[in-house]
């Protein structure tokens, strides 16, 4: 019963597969998306290495906590980004005001020491 149900998700999989729209295709890789800091509050500064995979329509758009970056009539491949900020935040692509790609832009907080993983040996 378990093949059964297997091969048949196979191949529903396989039917449907031909016809995924070309947005299943879009993707990006943005390095790096998480900003160290000493403490939480502290700013963040960051060059941010964005590489877009797939086709992006034209007149994209490229928006940072809801505030406007960049458009581009002819969409581009590649982006260098510079950015502060002291909180997590979004990073989207916006075609027709829809969200076409987003990602989250984390900050975390080094710790000021390091810990132990286990307990030193004792006889007592």
């Amino acid at each position: 019963m378990k093949l059964l149900v297997m091969f048949a998700s196979v191949l529903l999989s396989l039917l449907v597969l031909p016809f995924a729209s070309a947005a299943d295709d879009l993707g990006w890789r943005i390095k790096p998306n998480v900003c160290i800091v000493e403490e939480i509050g502290d700013a963040c500064h960051l060059q941010l290495s964005i590489e877009i995979l797939g086709d992006l329509p034209p007149d994209a758009c490229l928006f940072f906590s809801n505030q406007q970056l960049q458009c581009w009539q002819v969409p581009t491949k590649h982006v260098q980004l510079s950015l502060s900020y002291s909180e997590t935040a979004t990073l989207s692509m916006r075609h027709d005001d829809q969200d076409i790609l987003t990602e989250t832009l984390e900050v975390k907080a080094q710790n000021a020491f390091r810990q132990r993983v286990r307990k030193p040996w004792s006889l007592f």
